[in-house]
């Protein structure tokens, strides 16, 4: 029976857990100030019977944390949740897991021992079109078959005889099977994933197809096979769906290894943009210089509050861009929020001043007030990050700002990553 071990990324690393797994350096960051080593990545270690769950920043206190390492089924049930959401977006970006060593590109967010990238790609097509149920029809000359008139009328040479008139040669079609091959492949590699990872894969397996176990088991077999199917495939997605079949079974076989096994999301902070994104456009209900509400309810809007926006700031030979994480604006307001996976909240973000500065000079002159906000997760909260001074502004002596867009305001809001998700789940 597996022993669990839950952690949280940014969170201390247990000495128990530091001498049970073998964690790279890039698994672990060192906190200078508590001289301590934190969790530097979302995911699951496993060692022999041993199985380490890394939750995302801020999900459980630390008081929940050591409550799940006494009820690990909770703790398993908690990282389902997270893994429907890392799935949900990978399927919703086309983001593609790596099935070696993480590669550092920012789209290939999954580091696995395990070909995750194919098993994601051949999933979505099962989501998308069900199991792979196409027909082949093969025509070949004095082959099996039915005759095939068409092609003998076409292509083959009429001669004269006693008996009458013979056409050679007879071409005769035949139905293939290969589809039942394809078929019972795509159901072996959902299936054999699920059995691997059932406790962090909420999917249901594949029941109404059986195939032969051992068959799928000789890999230079089922790889020939494969690889004679793709050379008689043109429909694009099909090809792309055999494709990701050969390459889950050829990574298989080279990198996987049951006794050490890892799934590691290095660039969650990926996820967390998307996630908020989605928060954003269901749940804000409006901003001003002095207060943020949110909505409890979803807010029906027609299209979209929230969207990315890329702007070039730069005419010199370097042409520096920014990039807004979620941007909105309208006859009063522009706002610029940017989503921060950290794990404290510690000094102060120099480039949303910039940004913020930037934009606003967009806008000034037609009366719009910019306002900024930075997003963390943790305990629901909503402070001001940076507020100018009154020392560097020009008031009147009623108060008010005798230059617009003068002042800089740029909130702080911090969201229940279990919320957050929840919310990404219902879209």
């Amino acid at each position: 029976m597996s022993k669990y071990y839950f952690g949280q990324d940014g969170e201390i690393i247990d000495s128990s857990i530091s001498s049970t797994f073998e964690l790279s350096s890039s698994d672990f960051r060192v906190n200078s100030k508590i001289n301590s080593n934190i969790f530097d990545f979302v995911g699951v270690v496993v060692k022999d019977e041993k199985q380490l769950i890394v939750f995302p920043k801020h999900m459980y206190t630390v008081a929940q944390l050591q409550y799940l390492n006494k009820n690990p089924n909770e703790g398993i049930k908690g990282f389902e949740f997270v893994i429907s959401a890392i799935s949900k977006y990978i399927f919703s970006t086309n983001s593609r897991s790596k099935g070696s060593d993480f590669s550092g590109s920012s789209f290939e967010i999954i580091d696995s021992s395990y070909p995750f990238e194919a098993f994601f790609s051949i999933y979505e097509y099962y989501e998308k079109y069900g199991i792979f149920s196409q027909r082949k029809k093969y025509i070949s000359e004095n082959g099996n078959g039915r005759y095939n008139w068409k092609s003998i009328i076409e292509k083959s040479q009429p001669y004269l005889t006693n008996n009458g008139i013979v056409f050679s040669p007879l071409y005769k079609e035949n139905i293939s099977d290969e589809f039942t091959f394809l078929s019972e492949a795509m159901a072996f590699v959902i299936n054999e994933t699920l059995d691997k990872f059932s406790y962090i894969l909420p999917i249901n397996p594949i029941t109404n197809i059986s195939y032969n176990h051992q068959m799928f088991e000789d890999k230079d077999y089922v790889l020939l096979r494969l690889s004679k199917i793709l050379k008689n495939t043109y429909k694009d997605i099909d090809i792309n769906l055999i494709e990701n079949i050969i390459l889950f079974f050829e990574e298989d076989e080279e990198v996987y290894s049951g006794i050490d096994e890892h799934i590691k999301i290095n660039y969650f902070n990926l996820i967390w943009q998307e996630m908020v994104h989605h928060y954003l456009n269901r749940h804000l209900n409006y901003v001003t210089s002095s207060s943020i509400d949110f909505s409890v309810d979803v807010i029906q809007r027609n299209s979209p509050y929230f969207k990315v926006l890329g702007k070039n700031v730069d005419d010199s030979a370097n042409k520096w861009s920014i990039s807004i994480d979620h941007y909105h604006i309208d006859d009063e307001h522009q706002l610029i929020f940017d989503s921060k996976y950290y794990d404290r909240e510690r000094e102060l973000n120099y480039k949303q001043i910039a940004y913020h500065e930037f934009m606003t000079k967009l806008v000034r002159e037609r009366g719009i007030v910019t306002i900024s906000a930075l997003i963390f997760p943790g305990i629901f909260n909503v402070d001001y990050h940076f507020k100018t001074s009154d020392a560097f502004l020009k008031k009147s002596a009623g108060g008010e700002l005798l230059v617009d867009g003068d002042e800089v305001i740029i909130y702080s809001i911090k969201l229940d990553m279990l919320d957050v998700i929840n919310d990404y789940l219902l879209t």
